[in-house]
C-alpha cells in the first residue's frame, strides 16, 4: 500500500513537468527502415518460370526435393541480380547455379 501512495505522490508532484517536456519536444522527422523492392517486369518473371522447369528436372535428376535445391525467392533474387544466394555457392551452384548463370547470361540484354 506504501508502493502505491508514493507512485500517486510522484504523479501528482511530475506529472505536469514531464507532460510539458514531452509536449515541447521537437521529434526529428521519421525515417526509412525499408523500401521494398521493385516488382518483377514481365521478362524477369518469364525468366523464373523458365528457372524453375530446370530445377525441378534437375532436382528429379539429382533425386532432390527442389526445395532443397532452390526456393523461387532464390530464383527471384538470382534474377534480380543479387549475388547472395545459396544457388552460387557450394553443391547447389554445381549442380544447378552454374546451368540458371547461363542461361541469365544467354537471356540477357544486349548492353547498350
Amino acid at each position: 500500500n506504501d508502493w502505491h501512495q508514493n507512485w500517486f505522490e510522484i504523479q501528482k508532484k511530475w506529472s505536469g513537468d514531464i507532460l510539458e517536456i514531452v509536449s515541447t519536444h521537437n521529434t526529428p522527422p521519421a525515417q526509412t527502415l525499408w523500401t521494398p523492392p521493385a516488382p518483377m517486369t514481365p521478362a524477369q518473371t518469364q525468366m523464373c518460370q523458365q528457372m524453375a522447369v530446370l530445377l525441378d528436372a534437375t532436382a528429379r535428376h539429382n533425386q532432390l526435393s527442389p526445395a532443397a535445391v532452390a526456393t523461387r525467392r532464390d530464383l527471384q533474387h538470382l534474377v534480380m541480380g543479387h549475388s547472395n544466394v545459396p544457388l552460387l555457392q557450394g553443391w547447389r551452384y554445381e549442380i544447378l547455379g552454374r546451368q540458371l548463370v547461363d542461361l541469365l547470361h544467354r537471356q540477357a540484354p544486349p548492353a547498350t
